[in-house]
């Protein structure tokens, strides 16, 4: 029998830790010992690296964000971006806690695994989170 489907919302949370990352990323920036036009070209790569993340992942506006998770039977777990449905396996070296979790799926014969991160503001409703980490340490 399938577990409820697991709707996700973009996160606060996620959003605020980029923009530590960018604010510290400034700060070393500045203190770094190089001049100022290397400074500004760093400072531009970082800017466009950490926007890029934040619009593809922290807004779920990309092509690979994952939208809505379900677990079907057994490891197996449907999984919704924004442009197609994939049938998964929930890989062994997932990390769960009670603030984040990090899921990493095997897609069919991809080399590399789709990731998903879930912070504990992702759902509209706060006990989604614990249903997900309980349907999760079922596995």
């Amino acid at each position: 029998m399938p577990s409820p489907e697991f709707k996700l919302q973009a996160s606060k949370q996620y959003r605020i830790l980029l923009l530590l990352s960018w604010f510290s990323s400034i700060v070393l920036t500045l203190y770094l010992p190089l001049g100022a036009v290397s400074k500004v070209i760093l400072f531009s790569l970082v800017s466009w690296y950490l926007g890029r993340i934040a619009w593809q992942f922290a807004c779920l506006r990309g092509e690979y964000a994952v939208l809505s998770l379900q677990r079907l039977s057994g490891e197996s777990w449907q999984l919704r971006t924004r442009t197609q449905h994939h049938e998964a396996v929930l890989r062994s070296d997932s990390t769960v806690t009670s603030f984040l979790s990090v899921l990493r799926f095997r897609i069919g014969s991809r080399y590399w695994p789709l990731t998903c991160l879930v912070f504990r503001d992702s759902f509209l409703k706060r006990e989604c989170y614990k249903q997900l980490v309980v349907v999760i340490k079922m596995w």
